[in-house]
């Protein structure tokens, strides 16, 4: 529990940034979100947020691309066709958002809860 709170806790402070302040290290750093999946569209996800991320914040855009890695519960790869809408999924988000309205976010790592 402690965990998710100092994840969200951080990506609160993230959006609080002045747009200007731009400091990218070599090395990204990664958020953790939970939701559904619903919509999929092209290379993206609508995901209904679990929890709020900032205030007011019930979903958000995610880009599945060739460097996502897509699992189940027992870690097998997947590919990008297996997500569904109505999927409940785990997302590890990279540090890089667009400040679109839904928010859109570049996913590291997605876990499909579900067996197959």
């Amino acid at each position: 529990m402690k965990k998710t709170s100092v994840i969200i806790l951080i990506l609160l402070l993230s959006g609080c940034r002045e747009q200007g302040e731009n400091t990218e290290t070599a090395e990204q750093t990664t958020h953790e979100v939970n939701g559904t999946i619903t919509e999929i569209i092209q290379d993206k996800i609508l995901l209904e947020l679990s929890q709020e991320l900032q205030e007011n914040e019930k979903e958000i855009l995610v880009v599945v691309n060739d460097e996502t890695s897509i699992l189940n519960l027992q870690e097998t790869k997947l590919n990008r066709d297996s997500l569904r809408p109505q999927d409940e999924v785990r997302v590890t988000l990279r540090d890089s958002c667009a400040d679109t309205i839904p928010r859109t976010c570049y996913a590291k790592e997605i876990f499909l809860d579900k067996e197959n």
